[in-house]
Parts: C-alpha cells; structure tokens; sequence
C-alpha cells in the first residue's frame, strides 16, 4: 500500500501560484524531452483536449521555474487553469457520477480512496466510454510533453514513463497526517484539484495543502512542528513538489465544512533510481527503523511493604471510594489477568471530576476550539507551562512542563467576566500538575496498580498532555516498539456530558482513541505501517491483535503493553466537542517480577 500524495494548493496572492498567460494570441508550446528546449509543435489530440491552450507557453514555464525555486519549505509551485475549461467540467462531472471510491481510516489518514487509475484498462469498452475524460487527462499528464514540463519546472532527473496516480476524496472529517511522499523511485509528486468550481474554498472549510520546514535550517529528518505555508484546494489547479527524502513534508488538513468535497486526482513522476538518504531520512522508514528517538526518562520507584489501601490517605484524596475495596480489587485483578487490559470509569471522586470538567471544557471555550472550529496551529502554547510536542510525522500534542511552584501564581492576562465564565490557564496548569505528582507519579499509586493488574512496577515515566481538535495525535512507528512488557494508566478527560457528546466519542467518529497494535515479528522496516493499516482495516490480521480504548470523561485504563506492541492516539478532529487531556504514566515491569512468562500469551480485549 502507498501513501496516499498531496501536493501544495494555490491561492491566487501566493508567489508560489502562477497563472499561465491570458492573452489568446500565444501559441500553445510543446516541451521537448530535454528540459532546457521549448519548441511550438502539435501536441496529441487527446492532451490538446484536456490541457489548457497556453499552459506551455515558455514565459509561463519561466515563471513556474522561479517560483518553484523560492518556494518556502522546499521546492514547490501551484499552476493555476491547467486543464481545459470544458474539458475540466467534463472531467469532474463524469469522476462524480462514475467513480466509486472507498473509505481508508489508519493513524495516517481518513479518506475516500479509488483503486489505481494507472491500471484501467482501455481496452475495456466499459471503461473506455464511462471514463473517457479521466483515461484523456491520463494519457496527457503522463505524456512525453508534459513529462518535459515537469522538468522544465522542477529541473529534475529524466523521469521514466511509469503511470501512477489515482483519486481521492476528502469529505468532512477527513485528513492526511505530516509524510513526505518518499517511496522507491517517486521523484516528483503532484495533484490536480477537481473541488467544485461553483463552491467558494475559503480557509475555514479547512482542506488545505501545508508545508513543513526543517525544525532547524538545514536539519533534514525533522519537520517542525507547524506548516509555514498552505495552500487552499482551488478548483483547476495542479500543484508539484519534489520528492526529497526527510525534507518534502506536508500534510492535508481535515476538511472542516459539511457538504466540501475536496476531490482530486494525484501521484508521482518515478526517476529511474532510488533517491540518495532514502533509508535512513524517509518519513516512512525513519521511526520505524529505529529506538534511538525514544528519549522517555525513567524514575526508579522503591520497593514498598503491603499497602492498607483502605487507610491511605493520598489515595482517597483522589480515587472513588468503589476502587478502594478490597472486593473491588480483586475483580479488577481477575478482570485483567483474563484481558490483559481494563477501562474503569469514574476512577476519581465525583466531585474532582467534576472540577475537571468546568476547568478543561471552560479552557477550550477561552480558546476556540472544538465544534468543527479550525483552530491555529499556536493555540494553547504558554511559554513555560504547555508546550508543543512533535515532530509531526510522528506525534504533535501539547505536554505541561510546568511543576506546582510556577503554577501556583494565576494569570492575569486571562480574561473573567462577571460570571466568571473565563479562567486563568494556570488553574488547568496546577490541577493536572498536583494530579500527575501527587497521585500518577507516586510510589504508593504504583503499589496499588500493581494491586489491581499483579504485575510490578519498577520505574515510570509521568505526563500530562492535551490533544486539541483539529491539530494533536500520535501515530504508530516503530521508533517505540516495547522490548519488554509495559504497563500504561492512563486518565483521559473530555466532553462527555452530554448523550451527543458521549456518542461522539465513543463511535470513534470524532478521533481520540487510543489504539495498541502488535508489530510484526521480525519486521522493522517500511513495512511496520502495512502491518497497523491491514489490521485497522480488519484485513489479513486477528481481531485480537488490536486494542481500542475509546476516550471517555474520568475513565482509567490500565493496559499491559507486549512485546513489540505500537501505540498511538487517534487524531482528534476538529468536530470533537473539545480537547482531550489526560495523564499518563508508563511503568517498566520489575525484572523476575510477576509479569515474567504469566502473561505473555494473553491476547488483548478491547475495552468500553
């Protein structure tokens, strides 16, 4: 399976978009095959049908050249008016009525998908009448003439005839996650914007191309983590990028707007040979490959004696009474034992959920996110306390860095009105900061997990995070594969007050699920995505092999992470009814401890 491509959208004030000449008087050129020579000849009938009369025009392709080479991020442009007026109304009204496509849902994306257009056979009269238009626009693109075009514009390597492409289809809801495009030979990709020429594309429908730079100048391998530039799906444009390993990321933001349909026709131009950095520097192959990203810091909890659960104190300050009894505990134990994972909702007291919820729903009011809402990329940063976490093409959420002393302080830049509707970020801060020190990153909460699942905790790993709508997740790589059993808690908080907002959450239609799935053995290649996306789609994989731990309001989960398992957290979309925050904490297993042999042949159950 491939990654579905995107390229760069146009706007018309971008100096990356530019238009082909207006004036009916030019010729239409031919580009030769080598790139440096521009000639008027005839071009076939079938690509002086679908493109545009003046699009070879060499003053055109001159200033495609120029704004490809200054393009922010790396190089890139947007051809405004590619194809044929007619011919591009044609083409989309026959795609609607005649294409089927698909739904494709992993970590990576959400869309709807043809099968490759490559392949369609026009031999078949079936085919060759219905698609008449797409098999046009097919043979045009993938011409001699427009190959030369191609390299006249990026001065690429000598591109190959290969054909591959196919179409996609972004309705609401659906996205593309951070990638660069690098497989085998790709050299150049490139996608042809079929959106509706009656519809205006504005930037709150969402759907744009974005762009990222290097974190640093001249660091390769890690995007920053948000786009310098984007570009809106405008209807006839046609966008080109070259394909550079570690270098050409980008993504497709979620169409926010019912009723958008971000449709489109992409792939790639194939060079003869694999680029140079390939295995090392691919998006693809980079966190799959290797541990050595895993930076997560440790801290070595003491062996306790028995713990009297029912008297202590720092528990019951924060746990419902109903986990503390002994009887409980051990049907959770027994629970686990059997699943290997369990969801206990309404873990904390009522009343500090219930603080939770007015302090986590108020803060997404303050910053305007949920609901369908786009939400800017900085939203939620406060120097010293949340911080983004990336590189995008591996996870992009919010950490809180902040300890209780530079918390305790509220802020007086947050607005409150006379209701007191608004609150101060630091509350947010010092609620989940006392939450992860006091009761997750305790020795005594460690003894008591290892109460309720039988396995030892040795050391652990504490955060809090916020994954905020329209923007946050994490996806499965095999830079975090386990090597050795692990033991995840996680507290999840979000808006679920509401029956509809519950619905949403739990359906999975809105993101922000957790999900474990179990790496292939011996595989740690390009192919450790296939082994996540075939199981994700029910294919080829046993059901037990994937967990899903849908986010609920005040819910524990407890999960005994395998060996060689990936994790990760759904994107959550922009129509969620708010942010999920949570603390999480990552316990090591004691070596000889409980968890050697007992467990290594539970399968997981997934957990409601």
């Amino acid at each position: 399976m491939t990654t579905p491509s995107e390229g760069p959208e146009d706007t018309p004030a971008d100096e990356s978009a530019v238009p082909p000449p207006d004036s009916p008087s030019r010729k239409r050129a031919r580009v030769e095959a080598a790139p440096d020579t521009i000639t008027n000849t005839t071009t076939t009938p079938t690509s002086k049908t679908a493109l545009r009369e003046t699009l070879l025009d060499p003053t055109h392709v001159t200033a495609l050249r120029q704004a490809y080479l200054q393009a922010l991020g790396y190089p890139h442009c947007v051809v405004q008016d590619v194809l044929d007026p007619s011919f591009f109304r044609d083409l989309r009204e026959e795609m609607v009525g005649s294409l089927s496509a698909t739904f494709k849902e992993t970590d990576l994306y959400k869309l709807y998908q043809t099968g490759d257009l490559a392949n369609l056979d026009t031999n078949d009269p079936d085919i060759t009448d219905r698609l008449s238009n797409l098999l046009a626009l097919r043979q045009a693109i993938y011409s001699q003439t427009f190959r030369a075009f191609v390299r006249k514009i990026t001065g690429c390597q000598p591109l190959t005839d290969r054909t591959d492409c196919s179409s996609n289809l972004y309705a609401q809801g659906c996205h593309l996650l951070c990638h660069d495009d690098v497989i085998g030979t790709r050299c150049i990709a490139y996608i042809i914007y079929l959106t509706d020429p009656e519809e205006t594309w504005e930037e709150m429908d969402g759907g744009a191309l974005e762009i990222y730079p290097p974190s640093e100048p001249g660091k390769l391998g890690v995007p920053a983590v948000a786009p310098v530039k984007s570009y809106l799906p405008l209807p006839n444009t046609m966008a080109f990028f070259a394909v550079l390993p570690g270098q050409s990321f980008h993504a497709v933001e979620e169409v926010y707007k019912d009723g958008k349909m971000r449709l489109s026709v992409s792939g790639w131009y194939h060079a003869a040979a694999t680029p140079s950095g390939v295995p090392d520097l691919a998006s693809l192959n980079q966190p799959q490959a290797r541990r050595d990203d895993d930076s997560t810091v440790f801290s070595t909890l003491p062996q306790l004696p028995s713990l009297s659960i029912a008297t202590d104190s720092s528990l019951a300050k924060w746990v419902n009474p109903t986990y503390l009894k002994p009887g409980a505990m051990e049907q959770i134990l027994t629970r686990f034992q059997e699943d290997g994972s369990i969801l206990l909702h309404g873990f904390l007291l009522p009343e500090v959920a219930q603080r939770a919820a007015t302090l986590f729903r108020r803060q997404d009011e303050i910053d305007g996110v949920g609901h369908g809402i786009k939400a800017a990329h900085g939203v939620g940063f406060v120097k010293g306390t949340w911080v983004p976490v990336g590189p995008p093409h591996k996870q992009r959420y919010m950490r809180l860095v902040a300890g209780p002393a530079a918390t305790e302080e509220k802020e007086d830049s947050a607005e409150k009105d006379s209701n007191n509707s608004h609150i101060s970020i630091a509350e947010v801060a010092l609620f989940l900061t006392t939450l992860r020190d006091e009761l997750f990153g305790s020795a005594v909460f460690a003894l008591y997990l290892a109460r309720l699942t039988g396995v030892e905790p040795s050391t652990v790993n504490t955060e809090a995070r916020r994954f905020r709508p329209g923007l946050d997740y994490t996806l499965a790589h095999y830079g975090i594969v386990t090597k050795d059993h692990r033991l995840d808690a996680t507290l999840s908080f979000v808006d679920d007050e509401k029956k509809g907002r519950k619905a949403a959450w739990g359906s999975g239609d809105v993101g922000g699920f957790e999900c474990y799935i179990k790496a292939e053995e011996g595989n740690d290649g390009v192919e450790a995505a296939e082994s996540y996306r075939r199981q994700a789609q029910g294919k080829e994989e046993e059901e037990e092999d994937v967990l899903t731990v849908f986010a609920a309001h005040n819910a524990l989960s407890l999960v005994l992470r395998q060996t060689r398992a990936m994790r990760f957290v759904k994107y959550v979309s922009a129509t969620a009814p708010g942010s999920r925050w949570d603390v999480i904490s990552e316990y090591s297993l004691r070596q000889g401890g409980k968890e050697e042999g007992k467990y290594g042949g539970v399968e997981w159950k997934n957990v409601a």
